[in-house]
C-alpha cells in the first residue's frame, strides 16, 4: 500500500509549539502516532531500584510494597505481589510513596492505568503501570528533579 502524494509531508510538535512541515501550503499533513513518551522511560535495576508505597483509595487500609521497574516524569512501572489485584483495578485511584526526598517518602496522587501480569516461567512478578495525576506546583518539581537525577545516575552509572 502507497501512501497517497497529498500526505508527503509529515508534521511533529518541538517543544515550544511550533509545526515543523506546515511551511507546504496545499499539502494534508499527518502526525506520527508513535508514542513519544516511551523513549524516556528510565529502565531501574531490580536488584538496586528504590522501594516504593501504594495505597488505594478504595481500600484505606490496605498498604502495598513494591519496586521501581522504570519511572519516567509521567508515571512509573511498579512490581508489586501477585495479590495487588484483588485491591487495585485498572482506572484505580490511590497514592503512590517515592523516595524523593532524603530519608522519607513523598507521597502522590496517582492513577493505575494498566495492570501487567507476571510471566508464565515465573521470573517476574506482576506489575502496575501508574500515572501521576496533577498535583501542585512544588510537589511536581521535587517529582521532576527526583526522575533527573535517576536519569543522570543511569546515564553515567
Amino acid at each position: 500500500m502507497s501512501v497517497p502524494p497529498e500526505w508527503t509531508g509529515m508534521t511533529t510538535k518541538n517543544t515550544i509549539g511550533r509545526e515543523e512541515g506546515a511551511d507546504m501550503p496545499g499539502r494534508r499533513l499527518y502526525r506520527r502516532t508513535r508514542d513519544k513518551r516511551l523513549q524516556r522511560r528510565i529502565l531501574m535495576n531490580p536488584a538496586t531500584a528504590p522501594e516504593v508505597v501504594l495505597r488505594p483509595d478504595a481500600a484505606p487500609g490496605v498498604t502495598i510494597f513494591g519496586r521501581l521497574s522504570d519511572v519516567s516524569g509521567g508515571g512509573c512501572c511498579v512490581t508489586v505481589p501477585p495479590w495487588t489485584l484483588e485491591v487495585l483495578l485498572e482506572g484505580g485511584e490511590c497514592s503512590i510513596g517515592l523516595p524523593v526526598l532524603p530519608g522519607r517518602l513523598q507521597h502522590y496522587p496517582a492513577i493505575v492505568v494498566t495492570f501487567l501480569p507476571a510471566r508464565l516461567d515465573g521470573k517476574d512478578d506482576p506489575r502496575l503501570r501508574i500515572r501521576f495525576r496533577a498535583t501542585d506546583a512544588v510537589a511536581r518539581m521535587q517529582l521532576t528533579r527526583w526522575v533527573n537525577s535517576i536519569a543522570v545516575r543511569a546515564w553515567y552509572g
